[in-house]
């Protein structure tokens, strides 16, 4: 057998270092460009790393390590302590993969973490769906602004009646029914903390919650008519929403327009994606969106000296939030004068209530960069006679309705550090329905 000369041992041994090295220099190199070449982006990771971009670079970080330690081991242990780096990378690799294999292929389903997206079924009285009765559900509610789990979320029971309305048992007569969309359905908090029940509470009288989720005037007409009406009321409180009530109320109208098809298959309502029940389950989403950034959040300080961080969903657009030509507010005034006639000839006392969107109410408290602030309010070039609050003071008062606005309430609620709006929620928090119950049993007792 022909031993080697250590002349070509030493020259082998020199290239796999030199070898080793490069592959350290490479990894290094592509460290830094997975780190410097990401551009700004909303909704990211330190304002500029997406999913795959945060991947990419864990992985090139993880790489550069593990040859870094080889490098820095005695050349006599190189070659173990590269074998066992390498066993642990095929095995995280191996196991991570299997699980996202998983996360990904077991059957969507529904997130039933959320009760307000609990399945739906198709109704026939010209509501564009009904939430199924008896549903009894408990847990945390995360709010529309946040990317996974909810830290700011409260435990909240969830129950319907008989007709898939938030009440605790099906009513049969109710002096005082409300009728709107989810603020009146009390999204977020639980029914006794809604402002339906604090008015119940404090005129000590009965009453009836007709409110649901999506809900905007047009099928709110129908609710009146065939649930709210059999009560036998002598008040009709109807909520009316600044943030998506015209958006809806269009939608509601093209859907008539189209012959009224089924608005979600049976069973369908918010049924998840593949991709969508994937981000829920996936670890590494997870992970991921818990060290995304919100674009427009920023510290509401409280009464009690605390800084509580409040989001904001989206920037004020004249489109969403002008009448003027928007479709939905011709469905607003047509459900409202169809629903007046019907209480005028019945004597039913009618109060229409305004709940302002959260931007409107929250923003002069909350501490924002000039970047966001601007983003928030720059489209915003309405007139005040152009918002939809002053388009329905007018209107209520041509046609001798009962208007009550809360933006004005809300804001001085705000300015006492009162946070009435949930932090990551567009909805109203325990306190903003409080303060909303006051206003409206304040209202009630002037006859």
């Amino acid at each position: 057998m022909v031993t080697p000369m250590p002349k070509v041992r030493a020259s082998r041994s020199s290239r796999k270092e030199g070898l080793l090295y490069l592959s350290l220099l490479i990894s290094g190199l592509a460290l830094a460009a997975s780190w410097w070449l990401p551009f700004e982006k909303r909704s990211s990771v330190l304002g500029r790393f997406n999913y795959w971009q945060v991947i990419i670079l864990a992985c090139s970080a993880g790489i550069f390590v593990s040859l870094l330690t080889v490098v820095l081991a005695p050349s006599a242990r190189r070659r173990v302590v590269g074998f066992r780096i390498a066993a642990v990378w095929l095995g995280a690799a191996f196991s991570i993969t299997a699980i996202e294999l998983a996360c990904f292929a077991w059957p969507p389903g529904h997130p039933e973490k959320n009760p307000w997206f609990v399945s739906a079924k198709p109704a026939d009285d010209r509501l564009p769906f009904r939430r199924p009765p008896g549903i009894h559900w408990s847990g945390r509610v995360p709010g529309q602004m946040t990317y996974g789990a909810d830290a700011t979320a409260e435990p909240i029971d969830f129950h319907t009646d008989a007709n898939g309305f938030r009440n605790s048992e099906t009513p049969r007569q109710a002096n005082y029914v409300f009728i709107g969309d989810s603020f009146t359905e009390g999204c977020g908090v639980n029914a006794e903390d809604s402002f339906v029940d604090i008015v119940g509470r404090e005129l000590k009288s009965s009453v009836a919650n007709l409110g649901r989720s999506a809900y905007s005037p047009g099928p709110e007409l129908s609710v009146l008519r065939n649930y709210g009406l059999p009560l036998k009321p002598h008040t009709i409180i109807w909520q009316l929403c600044e943030g998506n009530d015209l958006e809806d109320g269009a939608t509601w109208l093209y859907w008539t327009k189209n012959g009224r098809p089924p608005f979600y298959a049976e069973g369908e309502m918010h049924r998840l994606t593949r991709s969508a029940a994937w981000k829920l389950r996936s670890p590494t989403w997870r992970l991921y969106a818990s060290l995304r950034e919100w674009p427009w959040e920023g510290p509401f300080p409280d009464r009690s000296g605390k800084s509580i961080p409040v989001r904001f969903f989206r920037p004020l657009y004249p489109a969403y939030h002008c009448p003027q030509s928007h479709p939905g507010w011709d469905v607003t005034v047509e459900s409202l004068t169809q629903g007046h006639e019907l209480l005028q000839e019945r004597s039913i006392r009618l109060i229409v209530v305004l709940i302002p969107v959260k931007l409107n109410v929250l923003i002069p408290f909350v501490e924002l960069g000039h970047e966001a602030r601007t983003e928030l309010l720059g489209q915003w070039r309405a007139p005040p006679d152009a918002t939809w609050s002053n388009y329905l003071s007018d209107f209520c008062s041509s046609r001798k309705i009962e208007f009550l606005d809360l933006t004005q309430p809300l804001i001085d609620a705000g300015k006492r550090g009162v946070l009435t709006y949930l932090p990551y929620d567009s909805h109203l928090s325990p306190e903003g329905h409080s303060i909303v119950a006051h206003e409206i049993a304040s209202h009630l007792h002037i006859e």
